[in-house]
Formats: C-alpha cells, structure tokens, sequence
C-alpha cells in the first residue's frame, strides 16, 4: 500500500531541517524529515545562536530548554591567551533598544539540534526517518517524486510530497538533482577544528582566547561547561593527516588554554567558503542551511544563516498549502534569502575572515587592540553588533513588496514585533474597527500603538503595516485608506495577484 502524500519532505536531520519542521509544525503543517545517517550526531560543530536566531527560539517557545543549559555572556571579550590582556570588549547591552534577546547563547550545535528536534517531534506532526536517504528527486502534476535508499534490508520506496526541502549539507543531493552548485570562492587557508573536555580550572579561563605570536592562527572558545573548540589554520605544506595527530592538537592546547590534561572529542579539517547556489528555489523545489549557501565560520553565521532560511520558508510554504499563490512564495523566498547571504549576513563574515587572514600573524595583536579601542564608541560598537548579531539583515527586493525602500524588507523595528509568529497589521491612529476582514487563510491580528511604540516607525504621520510572520515589514502605507489595505495586505502574504504601486 502506498504511503500518503507528504505536504512537505525534507531531506536532512540536521538543526536547519528540524529547525523547518518545527515552524511547519507551529503552522499546522505535517512534514517528514529524512536522514541518511542512522541517528542524530554527537559532535559539537558551530556553537552560538545569535541574538536574531535567539528572538526565533523564543517565538518558538524554546527558550526555557536552550537556556538551561546554553552559556550567556554580558559581553563579548577577546583576551591574549599568553598573557591573558583583554584587547576588545563589546557590551551586548548596547543592542537593548533593537531587541529583547541582545545576549547570544553558547550552545554546542548538537544540543540545539537535539532540542530543536524534540520540540518538533512533540507537535505530533513531524515524522523522523533516520537511515533513508534521499537519492533523487523530480517534479510531477502538482508536487515532487522523492527517492529514497532505505534501511538496509528495506525495499526501495518513492514518496510524493506537495513540496520537498533540501537542508542535506553542502553535498547536497537535493540540490544537484536541481542542476546547481555552490557558486563562489574557497579561502586558501585550510583550519582544523578540535572539541576538547577540560576538567580543571583551566575551564574558568577568559575568552575568546587568541594567540599572536606564532604564524598561524589560533583561538580557543568555550562551547558549554568543560566544552573548548579549538581553532587553528593549517601550517604551510601540513597535511590533514599531521594537522589532526593528537600531539598536533596537544599543542594547540597548551598554547591557548595551558598545560594539562585534555581530552579530544571530535576533530576535523576542513577549507573556508563563501559560496551560494544561484537558486534557492526551483518550482515546488527549495534549498536552505549548507545546501544553499557555505559561510566562513567566523563571526558564527553558518547555521544562524540556515534557521533564518528556515524560519522565512515555514510561514510561506504554510501559505501556499493554505491556497497561496506558491510559485510566488517560493520565489520570494529565493530572492530574499540569496540577497542576505549574497550581502549582508555574508558579506560581514567575508570581511571578517579576509582582514582576520590577511594581517600578518604578528601584527594581529596590535590590529585587534586598535579595533578594541575604536569600538569604545557606543554608535560605532551598537552597528558592528547589530550587523554581527544578524538584526540589521535586509530584503532589498521581493515578488512580495508592492514596492521597497522604507520599512519594507526590513525586520520590524518594535522588538515586540520581531518575535510573532502571525502577521500583524500594525495601526498608528487608524481605527481597527473600520478596516475589513482580510480573504486570507493566514490570521492576521490588529495591534493598534500609539507613543512609544510608534516612535519607533519614525513618523508622526498616520500608517499601517504589515509584520509578516517572521518578523518582517511586508507593506508599509501612510494614511492608507481601508480598500488600500485591504488590497495589499493579502498580497504582501502571497494570497493574490502580483503586488503594483499605487
């Protein structure tokens, strides 16, 4: 007997699939979640949830489980690991006036996986298939074929899905069924990454910790109680084989953490990117996480990057099971998102990782110390964080936007605002009770605000606009009339014909 048609498939268990299946299922949409490997990973790889993936988590109800057991720094301070002299500090309260989540949290990537995974599952409507991996998919009448390789000893199987969602890593199958690669350039410096336990006071050391004395990069972070990545670039003509000998690793250690005991957990070698498919979406066909687009990891911006992909892409596949216009959704989830990887969110990784590799070793001390005292400047260090904590991500352009500029494409300025998950037409001196009921399946809530909370739209003038349920200005319209409302509302939800100025 055949199995039901999936409303969405996903391929790959990792935080950005579980990530999508945990908005789908907060929407009311059922999806499977297929992973070739036969359980979830242990390893500890990215490690920070920035304060614009935190205010996610918390409309998603997870901060409470994140929080038990995530490290949350009221600064981030960078020390000399041979001296221990702090050369920069940045006081996470200056973003207090952007958002309710200014602090970070330090989480080992596979605990937010596992936490986004058991809230999913726990909605009733997500179904995880470890051991069956995706191996091929296409498009038929109205929805996408997906081919699996099932366990082994299981027979083969096709399901048919409305939509399905590659978040398969930077191999992905998914998309190289599509046709697409990963466009871009590769960084000629080569890093190895070593998760370590330590167990003695060591574990009370300041950091980030740095070394500058030497000729390769070296860091040291604290991931979670007893937890340190350490970082280091790859000496000239060092292979991968002598990069990841355990004396290799041993001395990374003892130079940025000191002698003593230590025990390696996991450890890899691997090149730094920035590359991005040229499309995120191909017909009922997408991409998010690693699939789409690889980051530097400096600046912690790769699965950040990915559970924002996955937070746009649920409320508007929501929509379009919901009678939405999906070629349009989903197209509007490939230019909004590429545009803030492309730009934004990549481009402050890119340069981050180009000034970090192309000082000389020895004169990085002196260039992060300079840095450190520029950013004691309160409106400089407020704009480096709300770049660096992802606030300030912009879509420029969308088959959504009546028009842009403005307030539109931004994420809404109220930081009450940012965390809802319905979209919500906001009202400044318009009455709600002479605005009509909107012809759409989404629920929209009216939020009638005056003083303060108006302040921060800058103008005085009456206006509404529309919060999308990620947070986002869709439409914005000064002494809108009600059939102007009514008009663009829907259609900056995907739920009528293609948006037209005025």
């Amino acid at each position: 007997m055949s199995r039901p048609r999936i409303p969405v498939a996903i391929a790959g268990g990792g935080p950005v699939g579980f990530a999508l299946a945990l908005g789908l299922a907060r929407n009311g949409v059922r999806s499977t979640v297929f992973e070739k490997a036969p359980g979830p990973a242990p390893y500890a790889r990215a490690g920070v949830v920035l304060s614009r993936t935190v205010e996610i988590f918390r409309s998603w109800g997870l901060l409470d489980a994140i929080g038990a057991e995530a490290h949350r720094p009221d600064a981030l301070q960078v020390y000399d690991a041979r001296d221990d002299a702090q050369l920069m500090r940045l006081d996470f309260s200056l973003l207090r006036d952007a958002t309710l989540e200014p602090q970070p949290l330090f989480l080992p990537q596979h605990r937010t996986e596992a936490i986004l995974q058991a809230a999913a599952e726990a909605t009733g409507l997500v179904e995880t298939r470890f051991g069956e991996e995706v191996v091929d998919c296409w498009h038929d009448a109205g929805g996408v074929c997906v081919a699996l390789r099932p366990r082994r000893g299981a027979p083969q199987e096709t399901v048919r899905a409305d939509f399905l969602v590659g978040a398969d890593g930077a191999n992905s199958t998914v998309r190289t069924r599509l046709g697409l690669s990963l466009e871009g350039e590769t960084y000629r410096t080569r890093i190895v990454l070593a998760v370590v336990g330590i167990d003695d006071t060591r574990d009370r050391l300041p950091w980030p910790r740095l070394r500058f004395d030497g000729d390769e990069y070296l860091a040291a972070l604290r991931s979670a109680r007893g937890r340190w990545r350490v970082i280091a670039a790859l000496a000239p003509h060092e292979t991968d084989a002598e990069a990841l000998t355990h004396d290799r690793i041993a001395a990374h250690v003892r130079a940025t953490l000191g002698a003593g005991p230590f025990e390696i957990e996991w450890a890899s070698a691997f090149n730094i990117h920035r590359r991005h498919a040229s499309h995120f979406a191909v017909g009922r066909i997408a991409l998010a996480g690693d699939s789409a687009h690889l980051s530097s990891p400096v600046g912690g911006q790769g699965l950040n990057g990915g559970i924002a992909d996955a937070h746009n892409l649920a409320w508007k596949l929501s929509a379009a099971l919901r009678g939405g216009d999906a070629m349009r959704l989903l197209a509007s989830y490939d230019v909004e998102r590429r545009h803030a990887l492309v730009t934004s969110a990549g481009h402050f990784s890119d340069a981050l990782t180009k000034a970090m590799l192309s000082i000389p070793p020895r004169r990085r001390r002196a260039a992060l110390a300079f840095a450190g005292w520029l950013l004691r400047a309160a409106p400089l260090a407020r704009g480096v964080l709300r770049s660096g904590m992802l606030l300030d991500v912009r879509y420029a352009d969308s088959p959504l936007f009546a028009r842009t500029g403005g307030w539109i494409g931004r994420r809404a300025p109220d930081p009450d605002l940012a965390i809802l998950e319905r979209a919500a037409l906001v009202l400044h001196r318009l009455s709600p009770l002479d605005l009509p009921v909107f012809d759409t399946p989404l629920r929209v809530q009216r939020l009638a605000i005056e003083g303060e909370r108006a302040g921060y739209w800058g103008t005085r003038a009456p206006f509404a606009a529309l919060v999308r349920p990620d947070g986002y200005v869709g439409w914005f319209g000064r002494r809108p009339s009600p059939a102007t409302i009514e008009r663009e509302v829907p259609r900056a939800l995907g739920f009528a014909s293609e948006p037209r100025d005025e």
